[in-house]
């Protein structure tokens, strides 16, 4: 098996990337309705009064804000393969109780009120083995739409996250083709270096799309998940029947949707001379049972990447090879793609 990084040996991120268009803790009970009182122990107890729940008069939309919320609560099994874990993202995109409650099946998330009528569409988780300091680095964005004005929307989010004791440190206003766009970024008293919350309100014609995008450098007790393995463990867990040499050390997994396709990732690194070794060391992995070299004549041994898998159920996966910043070393990442059904 391969090796788990400590660490990633490169930088962490840092803040959550600023893009040009709209970007990309394991906690007590979360908050699921709005209007509701809250008691997250020691802090505050308000109660927060529920914006619009109602498409807006004026609003033109064919989206239907009032679908039945069918949704489990399970985190990702710890022994998760590719379709376990695009059956869960499936399962949390679309109506929803609670955005937050959804996000912490897949990663440390925090508890939030749920903007009402909320609807999943987009999400992307990206976590890493802990530091050198035991931290665990993690990044997860979820976009939902909502059928309220963007100013009903902020006036939501600003409310939540007062009584919930995060202070807001920025706000920025910009226009993107058809939309508004107002960005509020959110830091909690106690752990500024180590957590932030960016949220994005995005107006359009007929919708609003709220993105909230948390990082987190968690410690132990956020990344647990039953007492079992962590977030990180479990999002991983789906690459362990690849053909990855045990010298390859994982630094990352990832999983992300956009445009109703789904991919999962897994980034390893590995000492190497040239491309042509980083290859072989794959092919050298790859036995009579489970994942086989496809797209290839017979006997044809590829000296470069990307190389095309596929086991005995017809799960296809791919490995693209490429040269690290560091000499003589070279990043391995699998990765999988699924399909998701189209919401309408």
């Amino acid at each position: 098996m391969m090796t788990a990084a400590r660490s990633s040996n490169r930088p962490y991120r840092g803040l959550i990337v600023r893009r040009a268009g709209p970007p990309v803790a394991l906690t007590a009970a979360l908050l699921t309705g709005c209007g509701q009182s809250i008691d997250p122990g020691a802090a505050v107890s308000t109660t927060i009064a529920a914006p619009t729940t109602t498409v807006p008069v004026g609003t033109t939309t064919t989206i239907d804000f009032d679908r039945p919320v069918v949704e489990g609560t399970e985190p990702l099994a710890v022994d998760a393969g590719p379709d376990a874990v695009a059956a869960l993202v499936a399962d949390l995109r679309g109506q929803t109780a609670s955005v937050a409650g959804q996000m912490i099946r897949l990663a440390p998330f925090p508890k939030l009120f749920s903007p009402p009528k909320a609807q999943i569409i987009d999400l992307r988780v990206t976590l890493e083995p802990p530091d050198e300091l035991g931290r665990h680095p993690s990044t997860a964005m979820v976009r939902s739409r909502v059928p309220d004005r963007g100013p009903v929307a902020i006036a939501f989010i600003d409310d939540s996250m007062k009584a919930l004791s995060w202070n807001q440190v920025d706000e920025t206003v910009r226009s993107v083709q058809e939309a508004t766009i107002t960005e509020l970024e959110f830091r909690l008293p106690g752990r500024n270096e180590e957590e932030e919350l960016v949220a994005l309100v995005e107006e359009r014609p007929g919708v609003t799309v709220i993105e909230f995008a948390h990082r987190i450098l968690a410690n132990d007790g956020e990344v647990a998940v039953d007492g079992l393995g962590t977030y990180f463990d479990r999002l991983s867990a789906w690459q362990a029947a690849l053909p990855i040499p045990p010298a390859a050390t994982l630094v990352e997994a990832e999983v992300a949707t956009a445009d109703d396709e789904g991919r999962l990732g897994a980034r390893y690194r590995l000492a190497a001379a040239d491309e042509a070794e980083a290859v072989a060391a794959v092919l050298a992995r790859i036995g009579p049972v489970g994942y086989q070299l496809t797209g290839v004549a017979d006997g044809e041994r590829p000296t470069a990447g990307p190389l095309a898998l596929v086991d005995e159920n017809g799960t296809e996966v791919t490995i693209d090879v490429s040269a690290a910043l560091e000499p003589q070393l070279y990043e391995l990442e699998a990765s999988f793609t699924f399909e998701l059904e189209p919401l309408e």
